[in-house]
């Protein structure tokens, strides 16, 4: 869905990570965080109990358990990043720390999104329970939507302060609390009354900083319970954000006055982050220079070999780039490194290798894969990749602000069709494009994979997305080329991306990442999925 404030490193190069899917593994694992600060304030106890229901109206009913979704809760409950090696096996680890951890398929109420997690948690049998219910919004992105029935509706792109005042403390206890924070100047700060069913007020605030609690009037509500919570989010949203421009129309004219006129497309980008961040330029950069060198890392790492069991596919770049090399393949010049490339970043993003979803991680090899080529191709230096990379982040932000990148909302359109536009203007961008001729060559590689449907085999973030991400990452080269040549893009970007959202609105269901349709209800596909679903057929759902 179109999101507000959106942030090149929060919501579009990134998370760095690792597992098969952004929407499921990644989201899960800053959902799980959020609950571990929420319910315990660290370590979950020995005995306590966590249910996770899915909805089957849903997407996660179907693809939780192959794509991630489950693995990343548990890593987010045990303390651990989207990036670290344990996420793997984090459901193991979880079950030796003492916590029953199982999941349901179960209609509720509070179901608004294809990625809706309700979580419900009990500390000790006989104890009261915490119910969460949060969003994943694609690329790692998320919304706790409410705790105990009240809303919140957190980005987790700030520390949170939660502080449950019991329903039977003396009056006006819950706003005393609240405008202790107010006086403290935190930010978003709300008292919440009790919701039907649930056992206290909640008190809500945020701030971009790492301050701790301050004193609490609760010292006649023994009960009552204070939390920190972490930001979820590697950038922190200040108290105040002014955005220079949201879509390709501001943009333009933005470029035309003072402050924007003589900065090519890189440094209008880091522009636009410095206002969302509040980062200095430099640090703009440096984050942007941290990405390539995972790029070129993944690329390498790729090329040399994977190894993982539960997978369809096994390391084909290191076959593709030994057919180049022996002249049994076509000379398809840059493009045959970016085949190699996307292909080998996507290879180790199914293994659990660290990878940057760019946007996603079922589209995580087309950008790296476009500029670790043409940058080889160019002799570039990391630096003049970093900024393709800005420029790549912010037609991302173009797309994220009016459109989606979850495939459970728009199909593989959202996903490697987005990554396409992103990789297509950063290519322009290399060879010299001017800010015309980038936004062109994304407005072509957008319009050309409308519609494309997401429907994995056997539930599993391989096929076909790696080879979608591979036409995705080819079509970039071409459109990059075309837009250089003065072809005409005709449409301008915000309007293709308008269409894209309406199309990724018209989708059915079906092909929208649930494993019920396209090639992932193919009968080799159904035999492959029960293979590795240990006979069971995990998407096998005739009534959904």
């Amino acid at each position: 869905m179109p999101r507000e404030n959106v942030s090149l490193f929060n919501d579009v190069m990134g998370p760095i990570m690792r597992g098969p899917s952004s929407s499921h593994t990644a989201a899960a694992v800053r959902i799980g965080q959020f609950v571990r600060g929420l319910c315990w304030g660290g370590d979950p106890p020995v005995g306590a109990e966590v249910v996770v229901e899915y909805d089957p109206a849903g997407s996660l009913a179907t693809t939780a358990g192959p794509q991630g979704s489950n693995m990343g809760l548990a890593a987010g409950f045990l303390g651990f990043s989207c990036e670290d090696p344990r996420v793997c096996g984090s459901e193991a680890l979880l079950e030796q720390a003492g916590v029953c951890f199982r999941t349901a398929v179960a209609a509720f109420p509070e179901h608004s999104h294809p990625n809706t997690y309700k979580v419900t948690v009990t500390e000790r049998p006989g104890a009261c329970a915490r119910v969460v219910v949060a969003l994943s919004l694609g690329g790692g992105a998320l919304s706790i939507r409410s705790v105990d029935g009240a809303v919140l509706d957190f980005a987790g792109d700030r520390r949170a302060a939660v502080v449950a005042v019991p329903a039977g403390s003396p009056e006006h206890t819950a706003e005393q609390v609240a405008a202790v924070f107010r006086d403290q100047a935190w930010l978003a700060v709300r008292a919440l009354p009790c919701a039907s069913g649930a056992s206290s007020h909640l008190v809500v605030a945020e701030t971009p900083d790492n301050r701790g609690l301050p004193y609490l009037p609760l010292a006649e509500c023994p009960d009552a319970c204070a939390r920190l919570i972490p930001c979820l989010l590697p950038v922190p949203r200040p108290a105040v954000v002014e955005l220079p421009f949201t879509c390709v129309a501001e943009l333009q004219a933005y470029s035309t006055s003072l402050a924007g006129r003589g900065c090519d497309l890189a440094d209008l980008a880091a522009a636009y982050e410095t206002a969302r961040s509040g980062l200095p330029k430099k640090a703009v950069f440096e984050h942007a220079l941290q990405l390539v060198r995972i790029f070129k890392a993944a690329v390498a790492d790729g090329l040399r070999g994977t190894d993982y069991a539960d997978r369809i596919l096994g390391p084909q770049s290191v076959g593709y780039q030994k057919a180049l090399q022996s002249g049994a393949l076509y000379d398809l010049g840059l493009v045959n490194s970016v085949v190699a490339y996307t292909s080998a970043v996507m290879e180790v993003k199914s293994s659990f290798g660290l990878i940057v979803a760019a946007p996603t991680a079922g589209s995580c090899g087309v950008v790296p894969g476009c500029l670790v080529a043409a940058g080889e191709a160019l002799g570039k230096e990391d630096g003049d990749l970093a900024r393709a990379v800005l420029v790549a982040g912010l037609v991302g932000v173009f797309i994220a602000t009016r459109s989606t990148f979850a495939a459970e909302e728009g199909g593989c359109q959202a996903e490697c069709g987005a990554a396409g536009g992103m990789a297509a203007a950063a290519l322009a961008y290399l060879k010299g494009g001017d800010t015309r001729q980038c936004l062109s060559a994304a407005s072509m590689t957008v319009q050309s994979v409308l519609g494309m449907v997401c429907d994995p085999v056997a539930n599993r973030v391989e096929a076909p997305c790696l080879l979608r991400n591979v036409c995705a990452a080819s079509m970039a080269a071409s459109s990059a080329n075309m837009a250089l040549a003065g072809y005409a893009a005709l449409l301008p970007f915000d309007e293709v991306i308008a269409a894209h959202w309406q199309v990724s609105e018209a989708m059915p269901r079906s092909l929208k990442c649930t494993g019920i349709g396209g090639l992932a209800a193919q009968p080799t596909a159904r035999r492959m999925e029960r293979e590795m679903c240990g006979g069971c057929g995990c998407s096998a759902a005739p009534n959904w």
